[in-house]
């Protein structure tokens, strides 16, 4: 109501201009030649397009239809200037030059077509103000809805999911570490128990010899190295797939460092084994 009380106030103090202005342009058509009732008629006639093309334009919103808003306010300020040129003229014979000029412009371009934009940025203005009202009540309910949920949101449960998470990587990184430590030191430390010192003589007939059967015997010692690391996965793969029955080949290969295929293949042999049944997730039996 207060801004349809401020616009229709606008629009009365507009009607008064015109009102004012219409005697110095029924004098100025007298003076032309114009009998009396043509010249209030067309004094009435400008002051009336003056009045309606401000208010019209008032109406229009410039930044959805700027193409009608223009040309509504191009026609109201050459009316105007009309208006204005024909009151300067009359004003002159009484008044200075300039002063004649500023009251005969000023009075129709002033106080009814720039009026009448004020009122148009005005209301844009209010309208701007209420979007952003509108935003901020918005943001302010859902803070207050984020600050309430985050009050009674359980921490605890952040926390056992960031301890999962590290136990998780450690057994990982153990078992990573004891395998390339089984396959490295293994062939070394069986290699070392097989070896026999020998005197100089005996080492020198036997060079030949030795080197021959160090290689051969390399082989079963890493064969058992690769056997060990391999039984070794296994047993972490049925220990995971105790704890997590419905979990993914990907995620049990993540936990034990092996492919997915790997994976595969390690439950298809320990299913024959009968150390598990398979169907759709994985349950582990006891031997």
């Amino acid at each position: 109501m207060k801004h349809l009380s401020f616009k229709s106030a606008a629009h009365v103090v507009m009607l008064a201009f015109a009102v004012a202005s219409l005697d110095n342009v029924h004098r100025f058509f007298a003076h032309a030649g114009h009998d009396g009732l043509a010249a209030w008629a067309l004094a009435g006639a400008l002051g009336a397009a003056l009045v309606t093309l401000s208010i019209m334009l008032t109406h229009i919103d410039r930044d959805t239809d700027r193409r009608a808003w223009g040309m509504m306010a191009g026609a109201a300020v050459a009316v105007g200037v009309l208006s204005g040129s024909l009151q300067a003229s009359t004003y002159a014979e009484t008044l200075q030059p300039l002063t004649a000029v500023l009251l005969g412009f000023g009075v129709p371009l002033v106080g009814e077509v720039l009026l009448a934009l004020a009122v148009s940025a005005y209301e844009k203005s209010q309208a701007r103000a209420a979007y952003r009202n509108v935003g901020q009540l918005v943001e302010g309910a859902v803070a207050g809805q984020l600050a309430a949920a985050v009050e009674t949101f359980d921490g605890a449960a952040i926390q056992r999911h960031v301890e999962t998470t590290i136990n998780r990587l450690a057994k990982q990184a153990v078992n990573h570490v004891a395998d390339q430590a089984m396959a490295f030191y293994a062939p070394s430390a069986m290699a070392a128990e097989s070896t026999v010192d020998l005197d100089g003589s005996e080492q020198n007939d036997r060079t030949d010899s030795a080197k021959l059967n160090g290689i051969a015997s390399l082989k079963p010692v890493a064969d058992a190295a690769r056997s060990n690391g391999k039984q070794a996965a296994k047993e972490r793969l049925l220990s995971f797939y105790r704890d997590n029955p419905n979990a993914s080949l990907s995620e049990a290969g993540n936990a034990i460092d092996r492919s997915k295929s790997t994976v595969q293949g390690y439950l298809s042999e320990l299913q024959n084994a009968g150390r598990v049944y398979v169907n759709g997730h994985v349950e582990v039996l006891e031997a």
